[in-house]
């Protein structure tokens, strides 16, 4: 059995530019990586943060879906989705699949840092997005 790992806590953003500082002012840390995932139609920043790995996500114009979530939030940083990393993604969607829990992709995608992931669907976890990265950033 796959062992799961709280590996970052990712917070919608509708400026990186704008939040960044703030949130580096307030986890008093700074940025570790900046990644642009146009599979995923986001600009992603990783903010190492005393042993709680923090992700702000800014939807590129094209994320229809990450625009209006910001947007029921009057436009301000929320919490988007919380992500555990795995041994192995296969083995893990695997096992959630035998437990009958909707995901939102059948396959595994390359997410942050090239790593294989996959999403929880939130009807499966009572309105929660949850992301499953294979390894440890």
């Amino acid at each position: 059995m796959d062992h799961f790992q709280i590996d970052h806590i990712a917070i919608a953003v509708p400026s990186l530019n704008t939040s960044l500082p703030l949130f580096e002012q307030a986890l008093q840390a700074t940025a570790s990586h900046e990644e642009r995932l146009p599979h995923h139609q986001v600009n992603a920043v990783f903010i190492n943060g005393r042993g709680v790995g923090y992700e702000l996500i800014e939807p590129h114009q094209s994320n229809v879906s990450l625009q209006r979530f910001l947007a029921k939030q009057n436009n301000r940083p929320a919490f988007h989705h919380i992500a555990f990393s795995v041994a192995n993604i296969e083995t893990a969607i695997g096992m959630l699949k035998e437990k009958h829990v909707r995901l939102t992709s059948e396959l595994p995608l390359i997410g942050s840092f090239g790593r294989k992931v996959a999403f929880i669907h939130p009807s499966s976890t009572g309105g929660l997005l949850v992301e499953l990265c294979e390894g440890k950033t």
